[in-house]
């Protein structure tokens, strides 16, 4: 039998007992100021926010507005500035100290605990849907009421390393979330903590013979944190590659521009890698990357030819673009803000295209193979654009042509789809070499579960109750430790 809910939630009980010991002793205190610390405060706030933003909602199955989802929202807001105050704007954040670790593993359990919650709905136009029989008791008033009594109190343990830590600044936000949490009664959980995860469902699609389980989107938003920007590019993709044919031709165009930058930005971070990868002397590793650059590389070119058929089309500008185009302006941005040094990065013709340093990019080894895996990741849009674009040339033409724009089409309609034909096999191709390239940066000690979880957050619940390592079983120390060449339009 696959892992509890309540099962998660003892996991991360432990680990939040662990990260109070911490505060205690004079001469292990002062790590509650570290930046690391500082970072792992931000990000277990978002968690928290995630959770008080389920409630406020009923996880999308709230029929009328009520007390505890209206308190819900204040909290969910509150905790959000709590953690925009925590993150800040550094580039790079150093390597974990024993207090950190304790909350980054409590984090990932809390986590894992409403990823497996929310896995029993699925999304819909107005938000998530139920979709199990366990769903019904998740999202009862009596659970959610639990739920947002479980936030205050681990918000209330939060703002414990937040005073330590001296960050007057957040105190006061973090106290207005736990005020609104602050349960009117004590709640009982009506069995949530016995819910597992549910089976998986098949796909839809008459045929289908694959599970596909989206995951939650995660929006975009400034200053986010290395961890959300790899999540968020996964996701980005998945929505991508199950978003099927375009309709506007305008949103044909913008996509291939997109995905043009995609390539382009992706090719630049490989560079980098390759960079930091001789100056880590892993020559077999920088060889691989330098033949996944080419790959890219290629892969560019193939999308510039694809965008200059495009820009010898006429579209209709008032037809509106497609929903796929916020995932594929997302994942460029994402992709850019990893490898540019402005933080707030945007594609356009005066953005700043100045490369971070690789060292800035990849600290370690470690961090070249998550950083590959996300290029990887990225890689699989091109593939999905150029496929969902070659159905949609058998099928017919886009909408949102002028007159003159459907004469343009038909006359170009063969070298469009010889074009993107290339493109998807050159992208496939880039994938197989990104595939090598990451088996080069795989080993023993740099794939630790502690230090990989952050890539693969969030994962299934079962996976946290076998988290071993050196993150988990440590011992405790006494001491102290060039740029895009287009925009998209």
């Amino acid at each position: 039998m696959g892992a509890t809910f309540g099962d998660l939630i003892a996991v991360a009980d432990v680990h939040w007992a662990e990260t109070m010991e911490w505060l205690e002793p004079l001469e292990l205190s002062w790590q509650a100021g570290e930046r690391s610390t500082i970072s792992e405060l931000g990000q277990t706030a978002l968690v928290l926010a995630r959770y008080a933003e389920r409630v406020g909602t009923g996880f999308g199955a709230q029929e009328r507005e009520t007390a505890a989802a209206r308190r819900a929202r204040l909290c969910a807001a509150s905790l959000r500035e709590t953690a925009s105050v925590l993150q800040g704007d550094e580039e790079s954040v150093p390597e974990r100290c024993e207090l950190a670790r304790s909350l980054f593993m409590a984090r990932q359990a809390l986590g894992c605990g409403l990823d497996l919650l929310s896995a029993h709905f699925e999304v819909g136009e107005r938000g998530l849907l139920p979709t199990t029989a366990q769903s019904e008791v998740i999202a009862s008033p009596s659970s959610t009421e639990w739920l947002l009594t479980a936030v205050d109190g681990y918000a209330s343990q939060l703002l414990r390393v937040v005073e330590k830590a001296g960050r007057t600044d957040a105190v006061a936000k973090l106290s207005e979330a736990i005020l609104h949490a602050k349960p009117k009664r004590s709640p009982e959980d009506q069995g949530l903590r016995a819910t597992t995860m549910p089976e998986p469902r098949a796909a839809l699609e008459a045929g289908a013979d694959e599970i596909e389980l989206l995951p939650e989107r995660i929006p975009l938003r400034g200053g986010e944190g290395r961890e959300r920007a790899l999540t968020g590019i996964r996701a980005n993709v998945q929505w991508l590659e199950a978003s099927g044919v375009p309709q506007s031709a305008r949103t044909w165009r913008s996509l291939a521009t997109s995905t043009l930058m995609t390539s382009e930005i992706s090719g630049q971070i490989l560079r980098l890698l390759m960079a930091r990868c001789r100056r880590l002397d892993l020559p077999e590793a920088t060889d691989a990357l330098a033949e996944a650059e080419m790959a890219v590389g290629e892969l560019a070119d193939k999308w510039t030819g694809v965008t200059a058929v495009w820009r010898e089309v006429s579209c209709d500008r008032r037809s509106q673009l497609d929903q796929m185009m916020s995932d594929a302006g997302e994942l460029v941005v994402r992709l850019g803000r990893l490898v540019y040094a402005d933080r707030e990065w945007r594609p356009s013709a005066n953005a700043v295209t100045k490369l971070v340093r690789p060292q800035v990019l990849a600290p370690e080894a470690v961090d070249v193979y998550m950083i590959t895996r996300a290029v990887e990741d990225a890689i699989k849009a091109p593939v999905a654009v150029a496929s969902n674009a070659l159905a949609g040339l058998k099928s017919g033409q886009p909408t949102g042509l002028t007159p003159q724009g459907e004469n343009q089409m038909k006359l170009r309609h063969e070298r469009l789809y010889r074009g993107y034909l290339q493109a998807r096999n050159t992208a496939a191709e880039a994938q197989q070499a990104l595939g090598r390239a990451t088996q080069f940066l795989v080993s023993a000690d740099e794939r630790r579960p502690g230090r990989l979880a952050a890539e693969s957050f969030p994962f299934q619940a079962r996976e946290a109750l076998g988290l071993t390592g050196p993150e988990a079983t440590r011992t405790r120390s006494r001491g102290p430790g060039k740029g895009a060449r287009l925009t998209p339009g």
